[in-house]
């Protein structure tokens, strides 16, 4: 849901013996349907214009500007499969996002390792740091 409220994206999978197919499906203020995204949103933006998705449950992490669809940035892919956790945290009373990407091998202890990255709503990396806690 936005921050405000105004939108909610509902995640959706059809499974058949073909393929899965992962959608998001977001809704507008009076309920109606705005958009439909071939990715699963994770969260929006502060002022909603952006979502943080993945193109699956396990695929790698992206900024998509829903209205159009446009895929502003997208993260490197890891060095040995997808990540399965991507975490983020939106920039208040802004369009930029805090987004940790979890990396497939947790430290000694089972810690696990992410990749921080600030995300503009131009899709250009403010700041990074990789391989953290």
């Amino acid at each position: 849901m936005s921050r405000d409220g105004s939108y909610l994206a509902e995640n959706t999978t059809h499974s058949t013996i073909a393929a899965d197919n992962r959608q998001s499906i977001i809704y507008g203020p009076d309920g109606s349907v705005v958009a439909h995204l071939a990715d699963l949103v994770v969260g929006f933006s502060w002022d909603g214009s952006t979502v943080v998705a993945q193109d699956e449950l396990s695929g790698p992490a992206m900024v998509v500007a829903w209205r159009t669809a446009n895929i502003v940035w997208s993260a490197p892919p890891p060095p040995s499969r997808p990540p399965t956790d991507v975490r983020f945290e939106a920039q208040p009373d802004g369009s930029g996002l805090a987004i940790w990407v979890g990396l497939p091998v947790p430290t000694q202890g089972g810690v696990g390792r992410y990749d921080l990255y600030v995300v503009g709503s131009d899709g250009q990396v403010i700041a990074s740091i990789r391989n953290t806690t």
